[in-house]
């Protein structure tokens, strides 16, 4: 049976090879490096606190904390060379009003407009529309995009299946894997809207609804293809979609 040799490693700081390191080093550097880094070993340079700095620490910005860390790197650059990000402006939440500091250098691009992410977000909020539902009557909040996709006429599932059982209208049919691989083909082909002449975000139309005639789902005559903005303007002008305007 072939002996096996041992694997070594190398020291970090003397460069021998040995079987076995603490910290990346032999024996005997780590008793020197022990000797010399006993606790607490340095001390920070913003709140002059002693505490432990480990070896492996980064030689940039020397502090006890994170805390500390952000108030150091304050005014400093990814090489860390001071700038005048130290400089700090005194202004006013453009949402709430409230005062707080901000970077020179961050105003300078235009941020620092809002006090915090909750303010800012509050402010990209999108303010949702006002609604009554055309069965029950209940107002209820909607979403302005969702009015685009025919959506905005019930408060709930409940009241749209109750109109339809009440309409007797027939469920749609299925538009499975044979279907869309029809449609992907007739949209190639064409490849442009048939009004407009755009090629961008291309669907395919039927004039006579296959909601209302399933029969003419594969029919070429009652097929068109159209950029979603030709679609959905078409839709609005025959009243199958309603905009409301947003609630004061």
């Amino acid at each position: 049976m072939a002996e096996t040799t041992p694997a070594t490693k190398t020291c970090r700081t003397c460069g021998r090879e040995v079987r076995g390191t603490s910290r990346g080093m032999c024996g005997n550097c780590y008793r020197i490096w022990q000797r010399e880094n006993f606790s607490p070993n340095a001390t920070c340079e913003v709140c002059g606190r002693d505490y432990f700095r480990r070896p492996c620490a980064s030689p940039n910005g020397r502090t006890c904390s994170r805390a500390c860390y952000a108030s150091w790197k304050r005014g400093r650059d990814w090489h860390n060379r001071p700038t005048d990000g130290a400089t700090l402006i005194e202004r006013s939440c453009e949402w709430c009003s409230r005062p707080f500091t901000v970077e020179k250098r961050q105003v300078d691009k235009g941020l620092g407009r809002f006090c915090s992410l909750e303010c800012s977000g509050a402010r990209r909020a999108v303010p949702r529309l006002l609604i009554s539902c055309e069965r029950c009557g209940r107002s209820f909040d909607f979403l302005p995009n969702r009015i685009f996709l025919a959506g905005g006429r019930f408060c709930s599932r409940r009241c749209f299946q109750a109109v339809r059982r009440e309409a007797k209208l027939s469920p749609e049919v299925d538009r499975g894997r044979g279907y869309r691989s029809f449609r992907d083909a007739l949209v190639a082909e064409r490849g442009a809207c048939e009004r407009c002449g755009s090629h961008e975000d291309i669907l395919l139309h039927h004039r006579g609804r296959s909601r209302e005639r399933a029969d003419l789902l594969f029919e070429p005559a009652n097929l068109e293809v159209l950029c979603r903005s030709c679609h959905t303007r078409h839709h609005d002008e025959m009243g199958h979609m309603r905009t409301p305007e947003a609630a004061a």
